[in-house]
């Protein structure tokens, strides 16, 4: 009864759409990565907006006289039977719908990972009878073995495309430690994860309250400058994360880094990679960016201490369970453990680095120069397909 009223609000809420869906070969679902997905694919590909805020009422009148009843798996699913398209692309890691989908055998479905994947993410996957997906690319070995027990399909470790598209630079050791931001903006008080949940928004960056002062007092100790790498990619929301940080230092002396606009075959993107290319001391607590660190070999430590956070338990490594502490990770933040850290981070030499990443790092993300797995497999599937 919940979810039939959720429905109706849903539709009430949105904008309709008149006209028949337009056959198309490729199609998108969900605009979230989008942009990568066209830039890989090289060509403008249509959309399908899974937010519901428009609605093809034709699609949706067709859905309900098929079935006798209406959902969002029905209606997409009538949505792409009419575009009847030969590849469906995803690339939003909380699109749990996606594997549920039941197509036609012409269409293929195509998965690529774009960030971690949380727990809660595999447990509502795991809950499908049926989850299924042709190509499934994934960041490392880790999060294959763990997706590989829940969805039925071909898997392939490619790395994050995002950072595969940045080539790696020499060692330039800095006087600098630099953080990686995870700022977003809060909606009445809570932050909002890539699951759909929410968390109080001051408990979620307690994290960064408790980090980032023990980190410029370590700066200011050895004579090191603090940087913090930016995630805001409009200069409304830089503002508000310079404000953000200035509450936590006390507005002392720290330098920020905003993403950098770059074009990947004549497609403009905004990305923060630049900055982590150029950075050669790097500290985060959940980010993505911080596990890309870590494949390019930079010197990168992580405090995973926000997993402690009630129903969040995001640690280093999850959605695999691995110990508590390593050479460059830690679930804890006592005086001791950032103290091991940060002197690990300072003064462990390359070739112990280099030992870190073959050992771990490559378990949890792989690094593949110019996406030449990604390219490869989409030429063939191109090839076979389309």
């Amino acid at each position: 009864m919940l979810k039939l009223y959720k429905l109706l609000q849903l539709i009430i809420d949105s904008k309709f759409d008149f006209s028949f869906p337009v056959k198309q070969k490729i199609i998108i679902f969900d605009e979230r990565g989008s942009d990568v997905l066209m830039i890989l694919f090289n060509k403008k590909i249509s959309i399908i907006d899974t937010s519901l805020k428009r609605i093809n009422l034709l699609v949706f009148i067709l859905a309900f006289l098929t079935n006798f009843k209406i959902n969002k798996k029905i209606y997409f699913e009538k949505y792409i039977e009419l575009v009847d398209p030969e590849l469906i692309l995803n690339s939003s890691d909380n699109m749990v719908l996606f594997f549920e989908l039941n197509l036609k055998k012409k269409s293929q479905k195509f998965f690529l990972q774009s960030s971690l994947i949380h727990r809660i993410t595999i447990n509502l996957i795991s809950k499908i009878k049926y989850a299924n997906c042709d190509y499934i690319l994934l960041f490392g070995e880790s999060i294959k073995k763990q997706l590989k027990k829940k969805i039925r399909g071909n898997f392939y470790v490619v790395g994050n495309y995002r950072n595969n598209f940045f080539k790696k630079k020499n060692f330039n050791i800095k006087k600098t430690i630099t953080f990686i931001s995870e700022y977003r903006e809060p909606f009445n008080n809570n932050f909002t994860l890539n699951t759909g949940e929410t968390i109080n928004y001051d408990k979620y960056y307690s994290s960064e309250y408790k980090l980032l002062p023990k980190l410029f007092n370590f700066c200011k100790k050895i004579d090191y400058k603090l940087e913090i790498i930016g995630s805001s990619k409009n200069l409304k929301t830089r503002y508000k994360e310079v404000e953000f940080y200035n509450s936590i230092l006390n507005s002392q002396k720290w330098k920020y880094r905003g993403p950098k606009i770059t074009k990947f075959y004549k497609r403009k993107y905004t990305s923060g990679h630049f900055n982590l290319i150029n950075a050669s001391h790097i500290v985060y607590i959940n980010s993505t960016l911080g596990y890309e660190s870590l494949s390019r070999l930079k010197r990168t430590v992580s405090f995973s201490i926000r997993g402690k956070i009630k129903n969040f338990n995001y640690f280093f490594g999850s959605p695999e369970n691995i110990k508590k502490k390593g050479p460059f990770w830690t679930n804890s933040l006592t005086n001791k453990e950032f103290k091991r850290l940060m002197q690990n981070l300072i003064n462990a030499n390359i070739s112990l680095w280099r030992n870190y990443k073959n050992n771990f790092c490559n378990h949890f993300i792989d690094y593949d120069f110019n996406n030449k797995k990604i390219f490869t497999l989409i030429k063939k599937i191109m090839h076979k397909k389309i």
